[in-house]
Order: structure tokens, then sequence, then C-alpha cells
């Protein structure tokens, strides 16, 4: 009887309990929840298969040797192709293996095919701007540099060369981006079997239009802060202690 009793008494402090908690929790809530905050520049949703991409674009490029040679940068003017694939590993920060050749016309203003390879880290400027409900920034400029090979078809030559650029990017959809990029190359001087070995000074111009697909999941999700959360949970633990105390006094006093 006496045990039934105290079980009965634990009940209805529970119960009046859970009632001045949610009473309480409702205001809280309001406080805390409807007024949810984002951690600065913290991101989720990336992975091994997420964020991949795929770019193809045309454009021009200019060859500047050192010997500077015959006309100017005008009449060493072709047609290119500039190919990437590469990955963002998050919203700032990604790599890329491009590929830039077809035509060039050296010092001596002689057409030849040219290959030029490499890769390089992609820095994305306007990453962090990413709202709530957004998978995407709208914009991008992303400023990068590199390194790799390029090859001289007619002289067989294959010297190191240095890459950076700049690209900007309109998302048009979730998996597409309208991208223009200007971008360098900065190889040895005989690249083009004129100037001195071994002593950089031959560089490519370059400058494409054209379109970035993005395949595999895509976007980022922002992280939620948890400090109004742990602030939340601290007072309503106090406030629920306190109202099973009083009511326990209450059941003691009666």
């Amino acid at each position: 009887m006496k045990k039934g009793i105290l079980m009965f008494a634990a009940c209805l402090t529970t119960m009046t309990a859970a009632a001045q908690f949610s009473e309480d929790g409702q205001d809280l809530e309001e406080e805390y929840l409807e007024s949810k905050t984002f951690l600065d520049n913290v991101y989720t949703g990336g992975g091994r298969k997420a964020n991949w991409f795929l770019s193809v674009k045309g454009g021009i490029s200019a060859f500047a040797g050192n010997p500077v040679g015959h006309g100017d940068l005008y009449d060493r003017t072709k047609v290119m192709l500039n190919a990437a694939v590469g990955k963002w590993a998050t919203p700032h920060a990604g790599g890329h293996i491009a590929f830039q050749g077809l035509q060039l016309l050296d010092a001596d203003i002689r057409k030849t095919d040219y290959q030029n390879i490499h890769a390089d880290f992609l820095s994305n400027l306007t990453g962090g701007f990413i709202k709530e409900n957004e998978k995407m920034s709208r914009w991008d400029i992303i400023p990068y540099a590199g390194a790799g090979i390029l090859r001289n078809d007619r002289t067989g030559q294959m010297p190191f060369a240095f890459s950076y650029g700049i690209i900007a990017r309109l998302r048009l959809a979730d998996r597409l981006h309208l991208s223009a990029e200007v971008a360098g190359t900065t190889t040895m001087r005989d690249f083009d079997g004129q100037g001195e070995p071994n002593k950089f000074g031959d560089n490519l111009l370059q400058a494409s239009v054209g379109l970035d697909l993005t395949i595999g999941r895509t976007g980022w999700r922002r992280v939620v802060d948890p400090i109004p959360y742990i602030f939340q949970n601290d007072i309503l633990y106090t406030r629920l202690a306190k109202v099973r105390e009083d009511n326990f006094l209450e059941d003691r006093d009666r």
C-alpha cells in the first residue's frame, strides 16, 4: 500500500512538472528556434562523389616569346580549346586537371600544334556567400595557379610550365554554369626553338568562354549553430529541476 502511494505521488509530480516544462519550453522555442542561426563559413555535404565538374570552353590564345620576334600579339592569335575535369572539396577550395591546345604562332609567325596539360589549385572567393536555401552560390570568382607540361609539336620541346588565371562563373541551373576564363602560361625561353634554355620567358595568353557541368551530388548545406540549443537545454533542465523540487516540497508539507 505504501509503495503504491509513493508511485502515485511520483507520477503526479512528473505530470505536473511536464506541464510546467511544456509551458516554459514554448517561450524558449520562440526565443531560440525561430531565430535559427548558422556557423560562419562552415558547410557540409561533400564527400568523394560530390561536386565533381567537367568544363569545356573555346577561345583564343596568343604567344609572347623571348626574344620578341616578328609581329605583335594580334598577329600571333589563334583559336584554342580549353577542357578540364575537377572537384570542389569545400565551397572555397578545389582542384582541376586541364588541357589547353590546338595551334600557336611562334616568334617567326610559324604555325605549330601545341598541348598544355596542367594541374591547378582553385580558390573560390565567393564560396562563403551561400544562402540557407541554396545548394551553390549564384556567382563564382575563382583564381587558380598550378604547373604542368607544355609541348611544341614542331620542335619537340616539352618544358615545365607554370599556369595561372581567373575564372568567373554564373550558375544557370543546379548542375550548369556559364564560365569565362582569362589565363596565362609561362615556360622556358627556348620553347619555340629560340631563346636561352633553362630560363623562363616564353608565355601563352588565353581567353575562353564555355560551360561547366557538375556531376555527382551537388551543393553544400550550412551548419546550424548549436550554442542556442545548448543554452535552451540548460535552461529547460534548470526549470524542470525547480518544478520538481517545488512539487516535492508541496507534497511533503501536506
